[in-house]
């Protein structure tokens, strides 16, 4: 009962309570403070410490982003961002996904809202006229992109939530991520177009034209692949399957440390062109990255009451259809990024998105924890009541039966 309970970690970014250098049952009590607000906080000190080192020290980052193959696949982003979902499907459990199909409406309308519904926001995201112009374009693809590869199911479960729902969202967006990007993408650079601003990337130009083929292909290779590969080795291989469970918390770590690079490598080349931004086009992007979160969190507790799903189903879907994926959409910007510069000032909004969820996720998140809990322990004693209830029928049918047969049972033995 006094001990207390470890928060759950997520395939780029966790909140833990241990150290990454000790083993999963060692106590984190004796650590110094200053380790302890790094590993609590390790996604925002990793993103942050990434921005500090590319804008002070670019030059080995820029040295990276030159090594390429087949032209413009840069090797070791593409190496990275390949582990990264590769972790993310090695830590997933997908029986815990498959447990949440019993609750229909809940996970139909997660799966509507996160791919249908919060995508709409993007033609407003993108119409905005963000200086440059890559911001307003990253806004977009962050509202093309489904929930995140495991923030939200950390937070659902820091608040009580039902972890099952979010597992199964994070799961199922995720793979359908590729198949339902492109199309959004297109949607945006045609609309964009008619409003006389076209996307100035190479896969949304030309009249809104997007290559969906080429663009499935990449985010195949670089996302849902490595994802169903890492899902299929903790299936089939225990030992593995004992490792990820002994280790995730670390894992997450190491997936963090890998997203960190690549967001390095990005800025570092982008470095030049993002020192000669405007500090209020940032300020315009914290600001736009907050509206759109508070609109998706906003639609999907409209949906929820409507719905009437139970607290801890709501406190899933709310949290997980509110959440965009930052590394999905770092993926999604590598493969339309004209160069390296472009892509590094891409990056940016998409960092400061994903923070400003991150912290805004929790502070929501919070609120939902003793409603929840509440509500577990009101439909815990109902069901006790209900086991009690039957015994007790089930005690009174029995002595009705005893007496019911007692008559006979005297006539039998008078004859």
């Amino acid at each position: 009962m006094g001990r207390r309970r470890d928060e759950r970690s997520d395939g780029v970014g966790c909140r833990c309570s241990f150290s990454p250098f000790s083993t999963p049952t060692s106590r984190t009590n004796g650590n110094p403070l200053s380790r302890k607000f790094v590993i609590d906080n390790f996604l925002p000190v990793c993103f942050l410490a990434a921005i500090v080192l590319a804008l002070a020290w670019p030059y080995p980052g820029q040295q990276l982003m030159r090594v390429k193959i087949l032209g413009n696949i840069v090797v070791f982003q593409e190496l990275a961002m390949i582990l990264v979902f590769f972790i993310a499907g090695f830590t997933l459990k997908a029986g815990d996904a498959l447990a949440a199909l019993r609750r229909g409406r809940g996970v139909a309308w997660g799966f509507l809202a996160i791919l249908g519904v919060t995508p709409l926001l993007g033609f407003a995201l993108r119409a905005v006229p963000l200086v440059p112009e890559e911001f307003s374009t990253a806004m977009a693809i962050m509202a093309a992109v489904p929930t995140t590869l495991g923030i939200g199911v950390a937070l659902v479960v820091s608040a009580d939530g039902d972890d099952a729902v979010a597992v199964l969202l994070t799961v199922g967006t995720n793979l359908l991520g590729c198949v339902i990007i492109p199309p959004w993408l297109k949607a945006y650079g045609a609309a964009a177009l008619r409003w006389g601003a076209p996307m100035a990337l190479p896969g949304l130009a030309d009249g809104g034209r997007v290559e969906v083929l080429s663009l499935f292909l990449r985010l195949l290779v670089t996302t849902l692949a490595p994802t169903v590969a890492g899902c299929t080795v903790r299936s089939l291989w225990p030992a593995a399957r004992r490792f990820a469970t002994r280790w995730k918390r670390q894992l997450s770590m190491a997936a963090t440390l890998l997203l960190a690079t690549i967001i390095w490598q990005s800025l570092s080349t982008a470095r030049p062109a993002l020192l000669r931004q405007p500090f209020a086009s940032l300020v315009y992007v914290v600001l736009l990255s907050i509206a759109q979160h508070l609109v998706n969190y906003a639609i999907n507790v409209f949906a929820c009451l409507v719905l009437k799903l139970s607290p801890p189903e709501a406190t899933a879907v709310a949290v997980m259809g509110s959440q965009k994926s930052a590394p999905v959409a770092v993926a999604v910007a590598a493969s339309v990024a004209a160069s390296g510069e472009q892509f590094g000032l891409m990056v940016v909004p998409m960092i400061i998105n994903q923070l400003v969820q991150v912290f805004s996720s929790s502070a929501v998140a919070g609120t939902f924890r003793g409603r929840n809990g509440a509500w577990k322990a009101a439909e815990k004693e109902r069901r006790e009541a209900g086991k009690e209830g039957g015994r007790k029928g089930a005690e009174e049918e029995e002595v009705d039966r005893s007496r019911a047969e007692a008559p006979s049972t005297i006539g039998r033995a008078a004859v």
